[in-house]
């Protein structure tokens, strides 16, 4: 099979992951230990009875996310489940809207399921605009795909906008995915899944990992109505006998004290969007942004005609610190930037991003 590659995805794990001390690439909350969990590693289980998920798991999962069992399917990340989701709708000749900019993942993964992705933009401060997205609506479309928060920008979805792009497709017989791995970063309360507060006809997607600092464990998630839920399961099958044990018992843990650790995130996210507010308003003259709505990523449009390949690789040739070039999300003259980590290194990192864009071209 021919496919293109994940460009940032090899980028990422080629450069990321602690490779260099200072970092604007990481795009999750910081590493949750051991101790911050209450748990000794060499006491977890590791084999015990697992169908689509262990029961304990399984359980844990349906309840924090207010849905029944069976529409919840286990996998490997989000990654995983939002692969799971395209396969689950998509046949051979259909078509996905996927919006732009974004994951590059999004539009990569119809290609593996012989079906087309087709971008529809979000606006100039990174909003959906549902009459533009409903009017690219064609007979072979089966997906329109987004992401809440915005990936890379942070912005949220409004809701109306959802619900209205959610009546066309009871109308024309296509699914909404959204992907909500930042999505708990939004409100004093968790927002619900758009499964469960839009219909049956959103997919959602998400993980322990962005928020809540548990990428290791791999433990992500779709919710989804009970046929594409077992379709979604049937893939599995051809993709994994079952996952990781261990990973699910550390995960029943970790959903036992979801709420401190959200709280955990939450803090960590106002701290540090107060250190790059204050460092965009100061390089005003340099960048643009919208600010996020919530969470720990955010995207910088550049001034001057500067290309965010250009300043990435200066970044990194210069002072060693990495930041993802826009690129990646089909904006060459952007960078993302990532805050999920301790602060005193975020401000080292933004000032030798100063430097680099004080720097003539």
């Amino acid at each position: 099979m021919k496919f293109e590659s994940f460009r940032y995805m090899a980028w990422a794990k080629e450069n990321g992951q602690g490779r260099f001390a200072l970092s604007l690439a990481e795009s999750g909350t910081r590493s949750v230990s051991a101790d911050e969990l209450g748990i000794d590693p060499g006491t977890v289980a590791l084999n015990g009875v697992d169908r689509y998920g262990p029961p304990e798991l399984m359980t844990r999962l349906a309840g924090f996310l207010g849905v029944s069992e069976r529409n919840v399917v286990r996998a490997s990340g989000t990654s995983l489940a939002n692969f799971l989701a395209y396969g689950a709708v998509l046949d051979r000749g259909d078509e996905a809207l996927v919006e732009t900019p974004s994951y590059e993942g999004l539009h990569g993964l119809p290609q593996l399921f012989g079906a087309v992705a087709r971008p529809f933009p979000r606006d100039e401060r990174f909003g959906i605009d549902p009459e533009r997205v409903i009017g690219l609506v064609s007979p072979r479309t089966r997906l329109v795909v987004l992401s809440n928060l915005h990936n890379p920008s942070g912005v949220a979805a409004s809701d109306p906008a959802l619900a209205e792009i959610g009546r066309a497709a009871e109308r024309n017989g296509f699914h909404v995915l959204v992907d909500e791995v930042y999505q708990d970063f939004l409100g004093e309360r968790p927002l619900a899944t758009a499964f469960l507060r839009l219909g049956p006809r959103f997919l959602a997607t998400s993980s322990l990992t962005k928020v809540y600092g548990l990428g290791g464990l791999r433990i992500g998630f779709l919710v989804a109505e009970d046929e594409v839920a077992r379709r979604a399961e049937q893939l599995m099958d051809y993709l994994s006998v079952v996952t990781s044990y261990p990973s699910s018992m550390i995960a029943c843990r970790a959903l036992d004290r979801i709420a401190a650790l959200r709280e955990r995130a939450l803090a960590i996210a106002r701290e540090n969007f107060a250190i790059v507010r204050e460092w965009a308003s100061r390089e005003a003259g340099r960048i643009e942004w919208t600010p996020p709505d919530a969470g720990i990523i955010a995207f910088l449009r550049l001034r001057g005609g500067k290309s965010g390949d250009d300043v990435a690789f200066e970044l990194l040739r210069r002072h060693e610190t990495l930041v993802v070039p826009g690129s990646f999300f089909g904006a060459r003259d952007c960078i993302r930037i990532g805050f999920g980590g301790k602060a005193d290194a975020l401000r080292r990192s933004l000032s030798n991003l100063s430097l680099v864009l004080a720097a003539r071209p």
